[in-house]
């Protein structure tokens, strides 16, 4: 009987390098891809897993090593460069200009017709014959602003498809999708995988890093330091590869509570807010949360919460219905006035709600400090004595590099989100408002954030919490709401019940509210 053939490899990366100043993102790192597999990259925050990536896809251009890309050695000054070659990349933050359509996004900077003169409708044409080529249907004449996440993120993969991409890297592609959405991408990737594309998976998801990919490599402080075969490997050896030591991924026991007694300290009532296209908008919502308990939203996209969550903050007003923050009517007051009566808000979006990418880790702080007295406006808010809390701040949350003056932009994405978390929780918060918490998180930086949350609870904060990441909801609420079209549709105890049952409700398929 002949061997199988030996898969052939389509891209080698030879001893990559890069730095940032003093810092060593990259360091004399190799990696092999093969034609038509699924490899996972995985590591902690700040590991290199992107920004060699980014080197592959002409982001960044490497101080040492080299690309070889079908056998050819290859340097590239820009995406475009990557992009004529097939090395296409979606990113974690979508890069899409949200007031065209679907395919006229798809086909920027490389539109069907002459020089002078592009056409819509053969835009539209086009991205419909890659749409259906890869099954990857999505609505084309509609602004991607009215689009939900899950849309949005095909369009991305469509546009790299229609740049002609047979090297697709996806970093944290998972993170901005509901559980339905995730099965919908893998399928589509398994599509992908078995015409002959090779996807790079960059993920902090191990569960879903073992259900898709072929082969995996994790990444250590700019290292490669493993690639198996996921087939011969676990959750818990790749967990204790990524940290250095032995990890544990299973749910941490804590004791839960609430403190007895008292207004609620987050209190909505009939909460409604108009429908938009992708947003059935709240209807009429009831919900309370006490001191002490935190409490889980689950909903697919689309359904309510990022409104619940903007409600909640004071960022958007409701058209009906009113906020109590411990028995305080807070309806009317915009999100500084609720900071200064205990409220921490980490929204969804970090890039786009929390953070000035270009200010540094100080001015992201000072940004929301509200001066209590007239001579507050005059006091340097960069004091050295200010730089020395911010800095002290940084290290507790593991915010990598801690320093104050280090600009947001020069931050991975998981110390980005570090950084909001060690803002928000420097005041000893009562209500903390939370959207996607762990999203681009590894797995030690997320136990450790849930830490500071169940301490916050511990202590009497009501906590609400949002995330498209069933397990998570499960670890860390007490009590888990689903929203299902704008409405309350049952309220679970993660005790008793499990992820699949929050599942039918969020889907409609049983209904107990």
């Amino acid at each position: 009987m002949a061997a199988a053939p030996a898969p052939q490899v389509c891209v080698m990366l030879r001893g990559i390098t890069k730095t940032f100043g003093p810092i060593v993102a990259v360091d004399g790192v190799d990696l092999e891809l093969r034609t038509g597999e699924i490899h996972a990259v995985v590591g902690e925050n700040g590991a290199g897993k992107s920004t060699l990536m980014g080197v592959l896809h002409g982001l960044h251009a490497a101080d040492a090593g080299e690309i070889v890309v079908d056998g050819v050695t290859r340097s590239f000054r820009s995406p475009r460069e990557a992009i004529a070659l097939g090395i296409g990349m979606v990113h974690q933050h979508f890069m899409l200009a949200a007031s065209l359509t679907a395919a006229e996004n798809i086909v920027l900077g490389f539109e069907p017709g002459t020089a002078t003169r592009s056409s819509l409708s053969e835009a539209v044409s086009l991205g419909r014959t890659v749409a259906e080529r890869f099954d990857l249907r999505v609505a084309l004449d509609r602004p991607v602003r009215d689009l939900a996440i899950g849309a949005q993120q095909r369009v991305e993969v469509l546009k790299a498809l229609y740049r002609g991409a047979r090297i697709l890297i996806l970093d944290e592609p998972t993170a901005v999708l509901s559980p339905d959405e995730v099965e919908s991408l893998f399928d589509r990737l398994r599509i992908l995988r078995a015409g002959g594309i090779t996807i790079v998976f960059i993920s902090h998801k191990l569960r879903e890093v073992m259900a898709l990919s072929d082969r995996v490599t994790v990444m250590r402080r700019g290292r490669t330091v493993a690639t198996l075969a996921t087939t011969e490997t676990t959750r818990e050896q790749l967990a204790g590869l990524m940290v250095g030591s032995d990890a544990s991924t299973n749910k941490p026991s804590v004791p839960k509570g609430r403190v007895a007694g008292g207004s609620p300290a987050l209190s909505l009532r009939g909460i409604a807010t108009p429908p938009r296209p992708g947003n059935a908008g709240l209807k009429s919502l009831d919900l309370d949360i006490a001191a002490g308990e935190i409490v889980g939203i689950a909903a697919i996209e689309g359904n309510g919460q990022a409104d619940l969550l903007e409600i909640a903050a004071g960022v958007q007003a409701p058209l009906r219905g009113t906020v109590a923050m411990f028995g305080r009517d807070v309806t009317g007051e915009d999100i500084g006035r609720r900071r200064d009566v205990g409220l921490a808000y980490v929204p969804e979006d970090r890039h786009r709600d929390a953070l000035a990418l270009d200010a540094t880790a100080l001015e992201s702080f000072n940004a929301v400090r509200r001066p209590q007295h007239w001579s507050d406006w005059l006091r340097p808010a960069a004091s050295r004595s200010e730089r020395r809390r911010v800095a002290e701040l940084m290290r507790k949350f593991d915010v990598r590099p801690p320093d104050p003056l280090a600009t947001c932009r020069s931050m991975s994405g998981g110390n980005q989100q570090k950084l909001v978390f060690a803002r928000e929780f420097s005041r000893d918060p009562k209500v903390i408002v939370l959207g996607q918490p762990t999203r681009g998180i590894d797995i030690g930086a997320s136990q450790a954030l849930f830490g500071r949350i169940w301490a916050a609870r511990d202590r009497g904060a009501g906590v609400l919490l949002v995330s498209a990441d069933l397990d998570e909801l499960f670890t860390v609420a007490d009590r888990i709401v689903v929203l299902y079209e704008g409405c309350l549709a049952a309220s679970l105890d993660p005790a008793s019940a499990a992820p699949r049952d929050a599942g039918l409700y969020m889907t409609g398929a049983r209904h107990a509210i």
